[in-house]
C-alpha cells in the first residue's frame, strides 16, 4: 500500500524486514515476492542498475521455488527498467517477449501492463495512431478485471496520446477522470501526472498563465515524491513546458511559477478543473451512455458545480445558507442518480456537463 502510494521510504523499511523474516525462514517464495517489491521500490527511486538486480534476484528465487509462472511478471519488469534507461529496442523485445507469455498463461493484468508500455513505445517513435490502439486494449482489460490503478493510469496515457493529436476535448476528459480516480487511491504521483497532463490543455486552449501555476504545483509534488516519470510523460513535460514558458515570456513565466509552487493540491486541482470549453463528450472506451443530467434538481446541479469545484460539504453548506447535513444528504441523492461512487466522480461528471468553474445558477 506505502509503494502504491508513493511513500517509497515506508515501503522499504516494511519491505528489508518482510526480506530478514523470509531469509530466516528459508522460504523462497516469500522472498522472491518481497524482492519483486523491493525492485521497484528501488526502481521508484530511479536506482535503475539496483532495480534490475532485485528483479533478477527475485526471478531466481521463483525458479528455485519452483514456481515458473510467478516469475513471470518480472520479464514485463526488466522490459521497465530497459524502457526507463533509453533502451528502448531492448524494451521492446521484452515487452513482446513478455506479452505473449501472459496471454498463453491468461495472466490479463500483466498482458494490461505490457500494452501500456508497448504503447509508451509506439507514442516516442511517433506512431499515436498505434499507441491509441494498445492504450485503449490496456483499459479495457483494466474495465474487465476492476483494476483501478490500471484504469486511471490507461486513462491518463490515452490523454496524453489524444493531446499529441491536438484533440484537447477528449485529452481534458481522460485526464480528468483519471485524476478523479488517482484521487481516490490517494496516489501522489499519478494526481501530479494528471496535473501536468491538464496543465498543457490549458495552455492549448489559450491559459498559458494559468498552465504555467499548474505546471508549477504538479512538478513541486512529482518532485517532493521522487518518483520517475515515464520517458514519454517526460519528455511530454518538457516539450509542454518550453512552449508555454516561450509563449509567456520569462517574467510573466517566473511571475506564475512562483504562484503556482504556493498552491494547496485542492487549489491546483480545482484550478486545473476551471472549464475552457464547451462540455466534452464522454471519455472514449466507456461503455453505456452518460447519466441523465436532467434527473437532477437543481439544488442538486449547484452542489455538483460547487464539488468540481473542490469546495469541502462545510463550505457548499455555507455557500448556499443551507445545513452540512442536507448537503450530505445531496450528494447522496447525486450518486444515486447517476450512478457515480464518490464526490471524485462526480466532480469529473460536472466537468464533462459544462457545469466546472462558473458560479452556481
Amino acid at each position: 500500500m506505502a509503494w502504491r502510494q508513493g511513500d517509497v521510504a515506508a515501503a522499504q523499511a516494511h519491505l528489508d524486514e518482510s526480506a530478514a523474516l523470509w531469509r530466516h525462514e528459508d522460504n523462497r517464495q516469500g522472498l522472491a515476492e518481497t524482492l519483486h517489491l523491493l525492485g521497484h521500490v528501488r526502481f521508484d527511486q530511479r536506482d535503475y542498475l539496483a532495480a534490475r538486480t532485485l528483479f533478477e534476484e527475485s526471478l531466481d528465487e521463483y525458479h528455485r521455488a519452483g514456481d515458473t509462472t510467478g516469475g513471470l511478471p518480472l520479464l514485463g519488469d526488466l522490459g521497465l527498467v530497459a524502457y526507463h534507461e533509453g533502451d528502448y529496442d531492448t524494451a521492446e523485445g521484452i515487452l513482446r517477449e513478455s506479452l505473449a507469455l501472459y496471454r498463453e498463461h491468461g495472466l490479463k493484468d500483466r498482458v494490461a501492463g505490457a500494452l501500456n508500455g508497448l504503447g509508451d513505445l509506439a507514442q516516442l517513435a511517433g506512431d499515436s495512431q498505434r499507441a491509441t490502439a494498445l492504450y485503449e486494449e490496456s483499459l479495457a482489460l483494466w474495465r474487465e478485471l476492476r483494476g483501478t490503478p490500471g484504469i486511471a493510469s490507461a486513462l491518463h496515457k490515452l490523454g496524453q496520446v489524444s493531446r499529441s493529436m491536438h484533440d484537447q476535448a477528449t485529452a481534458r476528459a481522460r485526464l480528468a477522470e483519471s485524476l478523479a480516480l488517482q484521487q481516490e487511491l490517494g496516489n501522489r504521483q499519478g494526481i501530479g501526472e494528471c496535473l501536468a497532463g491538464l496543465a498543457a490543455t490549458a495552455a492549448a486552449s489559450g491559459h498559458p498563465e494559468r498552465a504555467a501555476r499548474i505546471f508549477a504545483a504538479s512538478s513541486a509534488m512529482l518532485e517532493a515524491i521522487g518518483v520517475p516519470l515515464a520517458p514519454v510523460d517526460q519528455a511530454a513535460l518538457v516539450r509542454d513546458m518550453d512552449a508555454t514558458r516561450e509563449r509567456l515570456g520569462a517574467a510573466a513565466w517566473e511571475h506564475a511559477w512562483a504562484a503556482g509552487a504556493t498552491l494547496s493540491t485542492a487549489e491546483v486541482i480545482s484550478l486545473a478543473l476551471m472549464d475552457d470549453d464547451p462540455p466534452v463528450a464522454a471519455t472514449a472506451g466507456r461503455s453505456g451512455g452518460e447519466p441523465d443530467s436532467s434527473r437532477l434538481t437543481p439544488r442538486e446541479r449547484q452542489v455538483s458545480q460547487l464539488i468540481a469545484q473542490g469546495l469541502t460539504n462545510r463550505e457548499i453548506s455555507r455557500a448556499l445558507s443551507i445545513s452540512e447535513k442536507t448537503v450530505g444528504s445531496h450528494v447522496d441523492h447525486i450518486m444515486t442518480k447517476l450512478d457515480l461512487r464518490s464526490r471524485t466522480r462526480i466532480a469529473v461528471w460536472a466537468i464533462q456537463h459544462g457545469l466546472g468553474s462558473s458560479p452556481p445558477d
